[in-house]
C-alpha cells in the first residue's frame, strides 16, 4: 500500500508545479474620460504582442487574465480618442486608473 501511495504522489505533484508554472496575472482597472472624469464603456484593451484583450464594460472598469508576467505593455483604443499605451512592471500593480484625452476626428 506504501508502494502505491508512492507512485500516485508522483504525478500529482507534477501535476501540481505545471499548474503554478502557468499561473495566470489578472489586471484590472477603470477607463475614464481625462476632462470629464466619465466612465468610458466599449474601450479596446489589448496586450502588445499578443492576442489577448478585452474591452470596458459600462462602468469603464475592466479586467484582463494574461499568462504572462510583468512587465507588459496595454494598449488602449476607443473611437474618437487617441490610442494609449499603458505598462504594468509589477505583478501585483496599485488600482490604476487611466484617463483618456479627446483626440479630434478630422
Amino acid at each position: 500500500m506504501k508502494k502505491f501511495y508512492k507512485i500516485a504522489m508522483g504525478p500529482l505533484l507534477l501535476f501540481l508545479a505545471a499548474s503554478f508554472a502557468f499561473a495566470q496575472t489578472s489586471i484590472s482597472g477603470k477607463v475614464t474620460d481625462a476632462a470629464t472624469g466619465e466612465p468610458l464603456a466599449g474601450v479596446n484593451i489589448v496586450v502588445k504582442g499578443r492576442v489577448v484583450g478585452t474591452i470596458s464594460t459600462v462602468s469603464g472598469e475592466f479586467n484582463l487574465k494574461v499568462n504572462d508576467s510583468p512587465p507588459l505593455t496595454l494598449q488602449l483604443s476607443f473611437v474618437g480618442y487617441a490610442s494609449q499605451e499603458v505598462t504594468i512592471k509589477t505583478r501585483i500593480p496599485p488600482a490604476s486608473k487611466c484617463n483618456y484625452r479627446n483626440q479630434p476626428i478630422l
